[in-house]
């Protein structure tokens, strides 16, 4: 304690920077100048830290009113609470620090960090209404404008939490990342958590304009303590998605979820993208721990545009095993998914070029052109491969088998050596010429037509499969 009073007392010219204590004394919150415990005393707070400085909040309440608490155009500025603890709404269930928003009204905000890049936040609730009626259109708005990207701004430890239809949104505000943060939806309609190239929604800042480059890419959302949760029971989308990937036309980028997710409501769908996309969706890996509350909610992904690059994993605990599909996709490209649910109907999709699709013993997939779809029916037997294509040769001259041979075309009168000792290899051998192709194990004899000898021969227009078991070799 002693250090931390001598800290205090220190000069600011001795610290090397600007760096305002906002504390609450142990017992208030300062409620006079320079810095009250308001939205604009907070805000005054973070302007004096300038470029490096760091703001401490209250162990406490802090009602901020309408508005909104203005942290745009800012640069490289930490706030500091001092913990983040959420279990429901309304201000007796939070705990720590705890910046609550209790107003409406069209194009309300809680918070707005537009325009402002390398901003932290760390071990602070974010908490928006304590009912539908009082809770701004967006708890905690992060966009671009014209002058700034509103980059490289990071959530630790921190809730964002409420009633508002938009928890946390994000208009082409790239290169985010949120650790240990949760993101829930107290009320009956609303998103969690919303990445917007196209802005559908058309969500305006009061403080700002958006603007700049037509760009959203690099999100990242890890560590143990991050979750998603949605007590939604809308049937409406995009506000019965979770996490909402809103890309219109355009592309979104690299975007990364792995963690917790619970839907606590009904009708929900965990990702879904803009209605009628055109769009892509690229470079997208998520793992998910799931948990759903009803037999409603079957719908894990519902993608309109194109998927391009997605890795999705995890294990989803539904209440039954009827409706889906679980994963719906227009179009899902060059993708690896392997999911875990007891959702028969578990892949659903128009095309699924180069795509590697791995699912539960009893789950069934409907996509055309996947590179290879596992357990892919009801009796989960097998491995299903569409669209592959296999090495195509054509020979005249004596030649022998390898590894990388598949299908041989021999157009002339010559030999092909089988190598004995090459195990779990077929090749196709066809005679397409007008000669005779002798066939000739190079150690050992081959077995064709009911008989076995050191040589067989292959007729015109005639082909055979040949495999080797390491001592003889067989063709049918």
């Amino acid at each position: 304690m002693k250090r931390l009073l001598l800290f205090m007392l220190l000069p600011l010219s001795a610290l090397g920077q600007t760096v305002p204590i906002f504390v609450d004394g142990s017992v208030n919150c300062l409620t006079s100048s320079p810095y009250p415990c308001t939205g604009a005393g907070v805000a005054a707070a973070a302007a004096a830290a300038g470029n490096g400085g760091t703001v401490y909040l209250p162990n406490k309440a802090i009602n901020i009113a309408s508005p909104g608490l203005n942290l745009t155009n800012l640069t490289n500025v930490t706030f500091v609470g001092t913990s983040a603890y959420a279990s429901s709404p309304g201000l007796s269930s939070l705990t720590g620090t705890v910046l609550q928003f209790n107003y409406t009204g069209a194009n309300t905000v809680g918070i707005d960090i537009s325009g402002s890049i390398y901003l932290n936040f760390k071990n602070i609730i974010f908490s928006c209404g304590t009912s539908a009626a009082n809770a701004p259109t967006v708890c905690f708005l992060h966009g671009r404008t014209s002058g700034s990207n509103g980059i490289l701004n990071k959530l630790e430890d921190c809730m964002v939490v409420g009633y508002s239809p938009w928890i946390y949104y994000n208009y082409r505000g790239e290169q985010f990342s949120s650790i240990d943060t949760g993101y829930v939806e107290y009320g009956t309609s609303g998103v969690p958590i919303a990445l917007s190239l196209a802005n559908t929604a058309s969500i305006t800042s009061p403080f700002v304009t958006f603007g700049g480059d037509a760009s959203e890419s690099i999100f990242k959302f890890i560590g143990g303590k991050t979750l998603v949760i949605s007590n939604a029971t809308t049937v409406t989308s995009p506000n019965n998605f979770l996490i909402y990937l809103d890309e219109g036309s355009g592309i979104i980028q690299s975007f990364s979820y792995d963690g917790y997710i619970q839907d606590a409501g009904t009708n929900n769908i965990i990702m879904g993208d803009t209605a009628g996309a055109s769009g892509e969706l690229e470079n997208v890996q998520v793992n998910l721990q799931v948990d759903m509350a009803s037999n409603t909610s079957h719908k894990l992904i519902a993608i309109n545009g194109t998927a391009r690059e997605w890795l999705i994993s995890g294990k989803v605990n539904p209440i039954d095993n009827t409706g889906g599909p679980a994963l719906s996709f227009n179009s899902v490209l060059q993708s690896i998914l392997k999911i875990s649910t007891n959702i028969q109907n578990t892949v659903s999709g128009i095309l699924c070029t180069g795509s590697i699709i791995d699912v539960d013993q009893f789950g069934t997939v409907s996509c055309p052109f996947a590179a290879m779809i596992v357990g892919s029916n009801p009796a989960g037997q097998g491995i299903s491969l569409t669209g592959v294509a296999f090495p195509f040769g054509t020979v005249s001259a004596p030649h022998t088998l390898t590894r990388t041979d598949s299908w041989l075309n021999v157009t002339g009168t010559t030999t092909i050596t089988i190598p004995h000792a090459i195990t779990g290899q077929r090749w196709e051998v066809f005679n397409s010429g007008a000669g005779t192709v002798t066939l000739a194990p190079d150690s050992g004899n081959i077995c064709m037509g009911g008989s076995c000898a050191a040589t067989k021969t292959l007729a015109v227009d005639t082909g055979v499969s040949i495999t080797c078991s390491g001592t003889n070799c067989f063709a049918h």
